[in-house]
């Protein structure tokens, strides 16, 4: 559970990244239209951080991850239960044979004396 948690911990700060990163490109180019009106902040378009363009395969990366642990937890929730009812019909077994032992001794004890 713990390297789910690192793994949306490093998700969210990139994410963060892209916002602050996008957030100080649009400053800029609200101050370059300020400065020249009419012209599209200077002529051309400031880069697009990489990051930005790479958002879908990161969210589809995600997706996947998530639904591998999502059917990882169900098989393993499976094995859970399977493993409770063995150890529920354990405990019963071993109650009876618990209380054979106990009547096998009484009957015993009748028989010595």
């Amino acid at each position: 559970v713990a390297s789910s948690w690192k793994g949306r911990a490093v998700e969210i700060k990139q994410l963060k990244a892209q916002v602050s990163s996008l957030q100080q490109q649009c400053k800029q180019l609200k101050q370059s239209a300020g400065s020249a009106p009419g012209s599209p902040a200077g002529g051309a378009m400031p880069e697009v951080d990489e990051s930005v363009e790479k958002m879908p395969k990161v969210s589809r990366d995600a997706g996947k991850a998530a639904e591998q642990r999502r059917e990882k937890l169900d098989s393993l929730q499976a094995e859970v239960d399977q493993l409770k009812e063995a150890a529920e019909a354990d405990k019963k077994r071993r109650t009876a044979q618990s209380s054979r032992n106990k009547i096998l001794e009484d009957q015993v004890r009748e028989l010595r004396n």
